[in-house]
């Protein structure tokens, strides 16, 4: 439970640390911690907990209804592209997910195949007569591709905000496994930065694939006198060899004029300007009354703990 509030509060802080990303679900945890200063501050009394329960609900309900309200404009704001026409930057995209071509399913314990998860694995351990719980959550990174009318997109997940309505849940022992997952065929929805790679793109050395082509061809020298020898005596002079330079300029050249004209592949990742990258199997709809709804309550708790604050501060 507290994982989906933390999901769906728009809470997710993240903070670089040493080349990696450390998520920060803080949404759930502010208002408990917040919540049971304050409960315990009333109960000694403590005034110093009783101000750090008012100061942390301020300080939590301001970052996480920032952050709703950001993911509630995003969404709501943001209208829905085809891939065939879309522009290069933040898009959203609907339509079904499947899996990249020639790649295999993923499988997680007890979950069905499919194209993406996230475990949260809590362990239970027991020492020195107390019961200690340890989570740790585990993600999928494999790409996999999101299809509508007009063409597809393939997605890259690393650091996405994924929310799935898909859930299982199972015991091991003394370890709890809570696993989200994506199935193949879902009507899916995304929003991110969309790149489209073309060959056409890439730095081509023509002198270089020239040289390449020529070396290949003098490995089946046989097959190069009988192309190339005009006067038939057995030998490659310069004049031929001249000719076979030509031959394989425009043999690529052809190539570099294929790429040109050869579609793109949509790629989504994570945009570099910290805007919001979701992927949802929820309806957008239900996405944007959510994010509002936590926002709502999120500026609901910042302005009454602020209010708080400021009355016992003056009191």
């Amino acid at each position: 439970m507290l994982f989906d509030i933390a999901r769906f509060s728009g809470a997710d802080l993240r903070v670089h640390f040493k080349g990696g990303r450390i998520r920060g679900l803080i949404s759930a945890t502010y208002l408990l911690a917040g919540g049971g200063l304050l409960f315990f501050g009333y109960m000694e009394p403590a005034p110093l907990m009783r101000t750090a329960g008012i100061l942390i609900l301020a300080a939590g309900g301001l970052l996480a209804w920032l952050g709703s309200l950001k993911r509630y404009r995003v969404i709501a704001d943001t209208p829905t592209a085809a891939l065939r026409s879309a522009a290069q930057g933040y898009v959203e995209i609907i339509g079904r997910c499947k899996a990249v071509p020639e790649a295999d399913l993923l499988y997680f314990g007890r979950t069905p195949p499919c194209v993406w998860y996230q475990a949260a694995i809590t362990e239970r351990e027991n020492g020195f007569g107390k019961n200690r719980t340890r989570t740790r959550y585990v993600a999928s990174e494999d790409t996999f591709t999101i299809e509508d009318e007009t063409g597809e997109c393939v997605i890259d997940p690393e650091h996405a905000e994924v929310l799935s309505s898909n859930e299982t849940r199972w015991h091991q022992g003394s370890t709890q496994y809570i696993v989200k997952y994506m199935l193949p065929g879902e009507r899916m929805y995304a929003i991110g930065d969309l790149q489209t790679l073309r060959a056409a793109d890439a730095i081509v050395d023509r002198k270089s694939e020239v040289s390449a082509l020529l070396r290949e061809w003098k490995q089946d020298r046989g097959d190069l006198v009988r192309r190339f020898d005009a006067n038939q005596d057995g030998e490659i002079d310069l004049q031929e060899w001249q000719q076979a330079v030509a031959s394989a300029e425009r043999e690529v050249d052809g190539r570099h004029h294929e790429m040109r004209l050869a579609p793109g592949h949509h790629v989504m990742r994570e945009p570099s300007d910290g805007r919001p990258f979701i992927i949802s199997n929820r309806d957008p709809e239900e996405l944007v009354k959510r994010y509002k709804w936590w926002a709502w309550l999120h500026m609901a708790v910042f302005l009454a703990a602020s209010v708080w604050g400021m009355s016992a501060l003056l009191g």
